[in-house]
């Protein structure tokens, strides 16, 4: 062995060594930091937990080191754990490089941001694992159903909520059709001569007295307490404050989508006049009819649509609108017609997105663009998943385990729209 193979090998993490671990099983043990755990367990009783075969985890690495990371990282996990021939390497160059590599495999968002990979938001601790939570969530997946006094494993009981949630997507489905054949034979109704000129028409406003509690209204949670910390005591008050956008942009900590949220409900109730720009969530900004100068400002922003816009306020209106004062080539003029022509929008959103429920997406969460990235790297679309996600506590699958910071951001706004985790 050369002078430059036996740097190499002492490049050989220090807590590897004595595990007798092949090289997939060495990636495995860097990604989840399972170092200790091995050594006071054994590795049979702790890969175990994976449920993998040694082909399946051998393609997981290979998928991971081949498509998805970079090149020169790959090759120096190989150099470095494999024990490949090292005859002719700048050890200090590879030393450096694997150093990334293993901080792109442990700190899976973070560091694939701060280093190159070939994706910003590459999770490589997901897709090690990504075919069993495909299988996790597998939308025809068969789980026995069995009463709830047997002592089950969490994993089978989260099985039964997503089997659960899928029934509810299916009965969801047969909701929407039923409300658009009511929809087209209300049309038809009041075509016809006979028809009497109320008919149909909406009388919430009339049972509801203004100058009331604001809880008249069955608020969602979340816009419950946001009524709740602006002091708004009365369904007046409500009104008053919400009817004029200029509170929003007074305000700090009121997100866009909570403002939009709490003006659709005025709106259903007939509380609040319809606004001069209808639109929904994934319509592009060009609803708005803008200058060509502002369009052009919010799309070299990365704002396209109108959730763009929800997660660019979802910190606040105080850092939204910086954020829009901070924009490339955004003057005050520039500025002044964005704040306008939002203050003249109208949302329209599923009820899913702001009366909770297992299967609303996670955007009604109130994420932020960084946040909203690190959950589809971990392939989490519906609350019910973030949920399952957050409690569960399988080294592999747990989003404690897999993105520790995402969990605590997760946890905070699972609990901020009134769920326990």
């Amino acid at each position: 062995m050369n002078e430059a193979e036996k740097m190499v090998k002492s490049l050989y993490p220090e807590n590897l060594k004595g595990l007798d671990l092949s090289f997939d099983e060495s990636i495995y043990a860097i990604a989840f930091g399972l170092q200790d755990e091995i050594r006071e367990y054994g590795k049979e009783a702790v890969f175990n937990q994976l449920g993998m075969s040694a082909e399946k985890m051998h393609e997981r690495v290979e998928y991971c080191l081949g498509k998805k990371m970079y090149d020169g990282y790959a090759n120096a996990l190989r150099l470095v754990l494999n024990g490949n021939n090292a005859a002719h390497v700048d050890v200090e160059r590879l030393a450096e490089t694997f150093t990334f590599a293993v901080s792109n495999l442990c700190q899976p968002t973070d560091a694939s941001i701060d280093y190159c990979s070939y994706r910003a938001d590459v999770n490589y601790r997901h897709l090690l694992t990504q075919d069993e939570i495909k299988m996790q969530h597998e939308p025809n997946a068969q789980h026995e159903l069995v009463p709830s006094d047997v002592d089950n494993s969490t994993e089978q009981l989260y099985a039964q909520v997503q089997q659960l949630m899928d029934e509810v997507r299916f009965y969801d489905e047969k909701r929407d059709q039923a409300l658009e054949r009511i929809e087209e034979l209300m049309v038809e109704i009041k075509q016809r001569q006979d028809c009497p000129k109320d008919f149909g028409m909406k009388n919430g406003s009339q049972r509801i007295k203004l100058h009331e509690a604001s809880n008249q209204i069955a608020w969602p949670y979340r816009s419950a307490e946001v009524i709740r910390k602006l002091g708004l005591k009365t369904i007046d008050e409500v009104i008053q404050y919400f009817g004029d956008f200029n509170n929003f942009v007074e305000s700090k900590d009121v997100t866009l989508l909570e403002w939009w949220v709490i003006t659709i409900i005025l709106r259903k109730e007939e509380l609040l006049p319809a606004t001069h720009y209808a639109v929904k969530l994934d319509d592009e900004i060009d609803q708005l009819e803008l200058s060509v100068r502002a369009n052009h400002v919010l799309k070299w922003s990365r704002i396209y649509d109108f959730d763009d816009f929800a997660i660019c306020f979802a910190s606040g209106a105080k850092d939204g609108l910086k954020h829009v004062r901070e924009m490339r080539h955004c003057g005050k003029v520039t500025y002044d017609e964005i704040v306008q022509k939002l203050g003249e929008v109208s949302v329209e959103l599923d009820d899913s997105l702001y009366y909770l429920t297992p299967v609303s997406h996670v955007r009604a969460l109130d994420f932020d663009r960084r946040n909203r990235k690190r959950l589809l790297s971990c392939g989490i679309d519906t609350v019910g998943e973030l949920l399952a996600a957050c409690q569960s506590q399988n080294r592999f699958f747990g989003l404690r385990y897999v993105d520790n910071k995402l969990y605590r951001e997760a946890k905070a706004h699972l609990n901020r729209y009134g769920f326990s985790c």
